[in-house]
C-alpha cells in the first residue's frame, strides 16, 4: 500500500473518529467550495435529462411492442 494511500486511509479513520458536530462543520465548509450553476443552466440540465428519459422510454416501449407482437405472431 502506497504512502499517500495510508494517510489517506488514517485521515478517513481520523474523521470518523471526531465528533458529529465536527464533521457537520466540515460538511458546511465543503459546500462553501462548490460552484453552483446557474438558474439557466440547471434549467437546461433538466431539460436535457427530461428529453433523453423520454427518448429511452420510447426506444423502450418501441421494442416492447415490436418483441410483443413478433411473439403473439408466433404463440398464435
Amino acid at each position: 500500500m502506497s504512502k499517500a494511500r495510508r494517510a489517506f486511509l488514517f485521515t478517513e479513520i481520523i474523521v470518523l473518529m471526531t465528533s458529529p458536530f465536527t464533521y457537520l462543520k466540515h460538511v458546511r465548509e465543503e459546500f462553501s467550495h462548490i460552484v453552483w450553476p446557474t438558474s439557466r443552466k440547471a434549467i437546461a440540465h433538466t431539460l436535457v435529462v427530461i428529453g433523453i428519459a423520454a427518448a429511452i422510454i420510447v426506444l423502450v416501449g418501441g421494442f416492447d411492442y415490436l418483441f410483443g407482437s413478433i411473439a403473439s405472431y408466433i404463440v398464435g
